[in-house]
């Protein structure tokens, strides 16, 4: 009876500490969250956009204003969050890219890289970071990675196509 007792014990201290772990993260993700969204108010009053479509994940946020066709990234880091606010006009192509260690067989970064028109500046926008990021969110960053790689030269294209037609009507 006594070894039951202890072992009942043991689970319920168990139980209790792994639940103030799961408590104590959502609240971190919760205070990441309005850091990132405090960020992307400033960003959108600054610029005068209509963000709708944002996308949140890990310590980031990335997302377009297709009426005034800009993309907004933030990424909360060492308690800094770096903002990044580029026209899509300005954007001559969106490539995504993905590092690997030859030696583990194992990619390390997944990123996008952002090659701007009359400047030969490339922006990075990281998605996945091995040291920094869960492995088991690797192949889902990689596919939000591709999204908003589609999503930002289909909306770039669009942008160069509608200025197109502009001068055709």
């Amino acid at each position: 009876m006594g070894i039951i007792i202890i072992i009942s014990l043991f689970l319920l201290v168990a139980s209790l500490i792994a639940g103030l772990f799961i408590f104590l993260e959502a609240k971190r993700m919760t205070r990441l969250r309005k850091r990132l969204q405090e960020a992307v108010n400033r960003i959108s009053e600054e610029n005068g956009l209509l963000l709708r479509n944002l996308d949140y994940f890990q310590d980031k946020v990335i997302g377009i204003d297709k009426i005034n066709k800009k993309l907004v990234f933030a990424h909360f880091k060492n308690g800094i969050v770096d903002q990044l606010c580029v026209d899509l006009k300005s954007i001559a192509g969106c490539m995504l890219s993905t590092r690997i260690d030859q030696r583990l067989k194992q990619v390390t970064h997944v990123f996008l890289q952002l090659h701007l028109d009359r400047q030969r500046e490339v922006l990075i926008i990281e998605f996945y970071d091995n040291s920094r990021d869960n492995r088991r969110k690797q192949i889902s960053l990689l596919e939000k990675a591709r999204y908003w790689k589609d999503q930002i030269n289909f909306n770039r294209k669009l942008e160069k196509l509608n200025g197109q037609f502009e001068y055709v009507l």
